[in-house]
């Protein structure tokens, strides 16, 4: 069976709280939108970019029913960043890595060479960027 991680800290993680502000809803609700958004991303991008996808998109997967601009405004930085031109789920090599090992370990072996290379590519984009920060 394939799983997404789901650190056990994360309605208490400082991101979580914040957009439960600017939502104005209980951090428990924000982790079942993260979730649920998850969810849709990795079963239609599974290097994590959403950049095909509009506010609109973004609220309609994470069952929102408020302002999709004020929506995506509270994840934008904190779930997904822009790189460059590409809008990619923060933190996506550690969240998705188990799920891939167990659905493509024995079925696809290419498949998950491939998208290990994939991720580890985004990574580097993330190392780069941070590196020149510094």
């Amino acid at each position: 069976m394939e799983w997404i991680k789901t650190p056990a800290h994360l309605p208490h993680d400082r991101e979580i709280i914040l957009i439960s502000r600017d939502l104005n809803i209980h951090q428990t609700h924000v982790v079942g939108i993260i979730t649920t958004l998850r969810c849709h991303v990795i079963s239609h991008f599974e290097e994590g970019d959403i950049s095909e996808w509009n506010a609109e998109q973004i609220k309609y997967y994470c069952g929102w029913d408020g302002d999709a601009d004020a929506l995506f405004n509270a994840l934008n930085n904190r779930i997904f960043e822009l790189r460059g031109h590409r809008l990619v789920m923060c933190d996506w090599l550690d969240l998705s890595l188990p799920y891939f090992k167990a659905k493509y370990h024995t079925s696809d072996k290419e498949k998950l060479k491939e998208i290990k290379q994939n991720l580890a590519y985004s990574l580097s984009d993330v190392l780069t960027k941070s590196s020149k920060r510094k």
